[in-house]
């Protein structure tokens, strides 16, 4: 399972695409609960979040000799609310979680 065609450029698409040339296309979605649903179903495979794919039963790692491309994290906000405590416990635990 790929991404839909609107973001057929993103590094997991083309990494996909390298490492399994001969791969066939099951289904599109830029839905990554719908890709991990249908990859618990039995459909195929995907690029997932860890968290994501770790949380669903059905779903298991698979090691094709090369790790996925990672991805960057943003977040904005206004600077006003750069001293706010609810936002900067929010963003620690965010840090604690995508980290590990």
């Amino acid at each position: 399972m790929t991404m839909d065609e609107a973001f057929g450029g993103m590094p997991d698409v083309a990494w996909l695409k390298r490492v399994l040339p001969k791969a066939e296309v099951a289904m599109r979605s830029n839905n990554r609960d719908v890709q991990a649903t249908l990859c618990a179903r039995g459909a195929g495979l995907a690029v997932l979040p860890r968290p994501l794919g770790d949380a669903i039963a059905g779903i298991e790692r698979v090691d094709i000799g090369e790790t996925p491309p990672g991805r960057d994290t943003w977040v904005g906000y206004h600077r006003d609310l750069k001293r706010l405590a609810r936002l900067r416990a929010l963003l620690d635990l965010v840090i604690e979680r995508l980290a590990n």
